[in-house]
């Protein structure tokens, strides 16, 4: 647990809240969901916000308290091919902001949590830190959420020239389209609440928020705004690549029965000839001739050569 008593410029690490830190007028902690029932008991939070936050109910929302908020926040990324939802929560009050984030379980989560903790030490003023701080989690939230659709639109467009040139392999491609597919699903679909989230922060019933520091929680909540256009459209792009992957595979298909067809086609008058040739009649009168074996060979490569003329002259070859 990492503890900053803004107010009185002190800084501890310990298992524990150390005496006297709840009394500081602008407290920042930072812990795990562990060490939040002992929190709730120091600072009177509803068992409900503690269930919640230790992982039985996983969702994200912003409930009002009586003189704190909880709000709980989905974080998207990829991990090992699969796409993984974690969320992490956040209490605030007047007096302190406890952001409860599970980083032994969940590393994806460890930039946010170094981030807030050089941002926790950098403050200089006790006076709207904890506005600050609460505004920066949110924007390093914006932030993790804009460089993985920055990331899926990048590489979708690689796949995409692969597809279009025609020049890469399509035996991977359907796996890795679909997976980039369920992360801008589940982008677009966890920004679109945390919009709403962000709607419910703005509010500010429990007059959490300085005036004078609302200007940092607009300009990130317009930045989630234009992140929830943005993930639709990386959603969009991504199925769109998938039926031009579909309508390449298709295209490879027949080109592949096509050919089959044409060799179909360019043996089936030998097959023919043959197959009447290998008819066990007692009277053929061919099979008497000197020369009936020559005729045939010279008959079947001129049907060969006259049928490899008709495929050049019709571009079948």
């Amino acid at each position: 647990m990492k503890v900053f008593d803004l107010e009185n410029k002190r800084t501890w690490d310990a298992e524990a809240l150390p005496d006297g830190a709840a009394d500081s007028a602008a407290l920042f902690v930072l812990c795990r969901p562990k060490d939040v029932p002992t929190l709730a008991d120091v600072f009177g939070w509803s068992r409900r916000s503690v269930d919640e936050c230790c992982g039985k109910a996983e969702r994200n929302h912003h409930i009002l308290f009586e003189g704190y908020d909880f709000v709980s926040f989905a974080h998207v990324d990829m991990e090992d091919a699969e796409v993984g939802t974690h969320f992490f929560q956040v209490y605030v009050s007047a007096r302190y902001v406890v952001l409860v984030l599970d980083t032994d379980r969940k590393p994806c989560l460890r930039r946010i949590e170094e981030k807030m903790l050089e941002a926790a030490a950098a403050q200089k003023s006790a006076d709207g830190a904890l506005n600050r701080l609460y505004a920066f989690i949110l924007y390093e939230l914006f932030l993790d959420y804009y460089d993985l659709l920055e990331s899926v639109e990048d590489r979708l467009e690689t796949m995409s020239e692969s597809i279009v040139s025609g020049k890469g392999p399509l035996d991977d491609l359907f796996p890795k389209i679909d997976m980039l597919r369920r992360v801008a699903y589940q982008s677009k679909k966890q920004v679109r609440a945390v919009n709403y989230l962000c709607d419910q922060i703005q509010l500010d019933d429990n007059e959490l928020i300085a005036k004078t520091e609302m200007r940092h929680f607009r300009s990130v909540f317009a930045g989630f705004r234009k992140l929830n256009d943005f993930a639709g459209s990386i959603y969009v792009m991504s199925g769109e690549i998938l039926n031009n992957f579909d309508s390449r595979v298709s295209a490879k298909t027949n080109e592949t029965v096509n050919k089959l067809t044409v060799i179909t086609f360019f043996f089936a008058p030998l097959t023919f000839i043959a197959g009447i040739y290998g008819m066990n009649f007692a009277r053929m009168p061919e099979l008497a001739w000197n020369y009936g074996y020559l005729y045939v060979l010279l008959l079947l490569v001129g049907i060969s050569v006259f049928m490899f003329w008709l495929m050049k002259r019709n571009k079948w070859l």
